[in-house]
């Protein structure tokens, strides 16, 4: 056999597919070394396994396999959910103490803080590391006091090295967690994420942490930030008020990527510092997500009443939010939603790839309004909305008005009301969208997939589709996914939360 030099192999091997490499590891060494990187390039170690977790960190032991590790997620969890940062339903609480007792004798103080031990060993060895997820939302009151050393411990090992950071947890937390960070002079891509215990809240306390810790933090970060996602989660835990904490907050002069997803409810007492963060960066960002209604479900009338006219106020500069390039975004229940999502669509029209519309359900003629305003678009790829019902016409103008669109994603009601899917799939027989472009599409009635026959009947009056949901493929018998939601902006961030292969 003739000799291929490996610069040849590797630009070979850049074209085959992740799980297919793990199948030819054994041709040659490149295809090794390809298959090793994948397998590898992202970690995750959780301490509610204790075993896993020395198992994993003993293979990164090896510098031939540590070295090939770029993103680390580390979920630093005891088994203490009650006194944790999650909340229960009652009627599930006996069933939790049962695992909890169980999971009590298996674990131990000392083994978390074997596992921390070794995580500190081996940080030596994560020469190629750059992306640090640490997930302590976890870990219990009483575990927390060990939190500080280690991460006093960690950041000289790895935090010169670091180009992005997300963090996740409870706010008493991050005081030992940031205490200590002084030494990250590279990051990048900031993503925070606050979990508050109604059994272990204090606002006073949280508020001191946010001013005296968090801000300082984020500010000495916030000259060289080109990607911030800031989350709070109302829905299953009790939310602090981050008032001080926006308004303290210095400016981003290049950030290109923002996502907010938090709700402006009672403790948020004044959201002038999230109105200026939003106005400041609206002629940077690239990548915007106003996702100011988290749990997805609907919000008392003087919360939504508060958020319409933070998002018109930020559209009145016409200069804001011309570079926008994907915009995921709640524009509220109120009647001033439309015009909202029109605004936003029409100052990013230039740019405009990707549009999403987050839990707000349109009528037909709203929709129209948006498909005619997305037409302006030229180079928009990707769309995702909700309509209260999908009629035929509004496929028909899609294909006319966005010929060019490779990704959609509808949402409806399930409903015999108005004929969905019978009288749709009966009026997808007579058409054929031939000079349409679109590669994949999905339809759910809001998180559940239709009926295969209506995705057939799509599949077969659109030539072009060769995709359903995300999954590459047509076919429903040679999968078990679920349901791919088009939520790319700021993925990072969440992708960074699953576990590696």
């Amino acid at each position: 056999m003739a000799y291929i030099p490996p610069e040849i192999w590797l630009y070979v091997g850049s074209f085959i597919p992740d799980e297919a490499l793990s199948q030819i590891r054994c041709v040659n060494k490149v295809f090794l070394d390809l298959a090793m990187n994948v397998r590898w390039r992202e970690v995750t170690i959780s301490t509610k396994n204790i075993s896993q977790a020395l198992r994993i960190l003993h293979r990164l032991s090896d510098p031939f396999v540590a070295r090939r590790m770029k993103a680390l997620v580390l979920r630093l969890a005891t088994p203490d959910p009650i006194r944790c940062n999650m909340t229960f339903d009652p009627l599930f609480l006996k069933r939790i103490v049962s695992n909890h007792v169980r999971e009590r004798r298996s674990f131990c103080f000392d083994s978390f803080e074997n596992v921390l031990d070794t995580i500190i060993s081996a940080s030596c060895r994560f020469l190629t590391l750059s992306i640090l997820t640490l997930d302590f939302s976890l870990v219990a009151p009483s575990y927390r006091l060990r939190l500080e050393p280690f991460f006093t411990s960690l950041w000289p090992s790895i935090g010169h090295r670091l180009h992005g950071l997300y963090l996740k947890g409870n706010l008493k937390a991050y005081r030992a967690l940031l205490q200590s960070a002084s030494m990250l002079p590279s990051v990048r891509e900031l993503g925070l994420e606050f979990i508050n215990n109604r059994h272990d809240s204090d606002a006073d306390a949280d508020a001191v942490v946010l001013l005296d810790n968090i801000v300082p933090f984020v500010n000495k970060l916030s000259p060289h930030l080109e990607g911030l996602s800031i989350r709070s989660h109302p829905s299953y835990s009790v939310s602090a008020d981050l008032s001080l904490f926006f308004i303290h907050l210095s400016s981003f002069p290049v950030l290109r990527s923002l996502d907010l997803r938090l709700v402006l409810n009672k403790p948020f007492c004044d959201p002038s510092g999230l109105q200026t963060l939003i106005t400041n960066s609206s002629h940077t960002v690239q990548e915007l997500a106003l996702r100011l209604n988290p749990s997805g479900m609907a919000m008392e009338s003087m919360v939504e009443e508060r958020l319409t006219p933070l998002l018109l106020d930020s559209l009145l500069d016409s200069h804001s939010f011309t570079r926008v390039q994907s915009l995921d975004i709640y524009p509220t229940r109120e009647p001033e939603g439309p015009l909202i999502v029109l605004s936003f669509i029409r100052r990013s029209s230039q740019y405009l790839k990707e549009l999403i519309i987050h839990d707000r359900y349109f009528h037909m003629e709203e929709m129209m309004l948006v498909v005619e305003a997305a037409s302006e678009c030229r180079n928009l790829a990707s769309m995702q909305f909700n309509v209260w019902y999908l009629d035929i016409l509004l496929l028909d103008r899609l294909s006319v008005k966005l010929p060019h669109l490779q990704s959609l994603r509808i949402s409806t009601i399930e409903s015999s009301v108005d004929g969905f899917p019978c009288l749709f799939v009966q009026d997808l027989k007579s058409r054929s969208y031939v000079g349409w472009r679109l590669k994949d599409i999905s339809v759910c009635y809001g998180d559940r997939e239709v009926e295969p026959e209506t995705m057939r009947a799509l599949g077969r009056s659109i030539p072009s589709v060769s995709s359903f949901f995300g999954r590459g493929h047509k076919d429903f018998k040679a999968t078990n996914h679920k349901v791919l939601f088009a939520n790319t902006l700021g993925s990072r961030f969440d992708g960074l939360f699953c576990s590696s292969a």
